[in-house]
């Protein structure tokens, strides 16, 4: 049960996370309950990533992911210079998105304008590819949904299956399953080409039980892939990816996640704000300062 309700809660971040619009364009009484903030590092070796997050308006567009959610208290999610921190959340503070992170991020990418991925990009479908600009946004979406996932269990006091670490990552892979088709796969296949450029993703007998925290959030952000849409990811599977042993399990899991958020959830979100919401335009244009 308690896992059903941490299932759940994330959930609500799902339907919030459909698409992107100005803030001023989705206004609600009480939008102004998730505050945002760019703090200008002080290391001038940061300063590239600090102007990338905030010309891709990434702080904007996750306020207005959220505003669908009515929260008893105020979130602040901010972006910072972290030093030696690690950024994590603590109980009762902001969400922090460092700007060594998104350096990180940037520094994996290829030299090529893109890279092919899967079977489309034999058959020249624009979902079989991956250019620069979604292998940027797509780890940064990933690494913001962990991060606002874990204030979510802390200011909705939701009882936690094992650590909200963990419980925060195995259900970052739902969460992207829950955009619209093409943004979905960018953000899922994005996020999985990083984390196999950051770690060693070999899975020995059983991936489920994967040791390093990042190869776990490699496989679960394949196996709900697979899972959402197995025609659209059945190349995961069948590239061994994802042991054929592990793929009824993908789907079970899914589907607890699907059916928890659909009985539970729905009926406490502004629906009104919601459908404005869903209705907005993916990815504003990035500005240059």
């Amino acid at each position: 049960m308690t896992r059903l309700l941490s299932v759940v809660t994330f959930g609500l971040l799902s339907a919030c996370l459909a698409v992107v619009c100005k803030p001023a364009a989705c206004q609600a009484d009480d939008v102004d309950q998730i505050e945002i903030s760019y703090v200008a590092p002080e290391s001038d070796e940061l300063r590239p990533a600090y102007l990338s997050l905030k010309n891709r308006e990434v702080l904007e567009q996750l306020k207005t992911f959220l505003s669908p959610l009515k929260l008893p208290r105020r979130l602040l999610v901010q972006a910072e210079q972290c030093g030696n921190n690690s950024g994590a959340y603590e109980p009762g503070g902001p969400v922090i998105i460092c700007y060594e992170d998104v350096r990180r991020i940037e520094q994996t990418l290829p030299v090529e304008a893109e890279i092919l991925l899967g079977p489309g990009a034999l058959t020249g479908e624009n979902r079989g590819r991956l250019k620069r600009e979604d292998l940027i946004v797509a780890p940064i979406v990933m690494t913001a949904l962990q991060k606002t996932a874990l204030a979510l269990f802390d200011i909705l006091d939701v009882p936690v299956w094992g650590t909200a670490d963990e419980a925060a990552n195995r259900l970052a892979g739902y969460l992207m399953t829950q955009f619209g088709d093409q943004i979905a796969w960018k953000t899922l296949m994005g996020s999985a080409w990083y984390l196999a450029q950051t770690t060693m993703t070999g899975a020995g007998g059983d991936f489920y039980y994967v040791r390093d925290p990042e190869a776990r959030l490699f496989y679960g952000i394949l196996c709900m892939a697979y899972a959402s849409d197995p025609k659209a990811y059945g190349f995961l599977a069948r590239n061994f990816d994802i042991p054929t042993r592990r793929i009824d399990k993908c789907i079970e899991d899914y589907v607890r996640v699907q059916q928890a958020f659909d009985a539970t959830i729905l009926p406490h979100v502004d629906q009104i704000l919601l459908q404005k919401v869903r209705a907005m335009p993916w990815l504003p244009p990035i500005k240059r300062e």
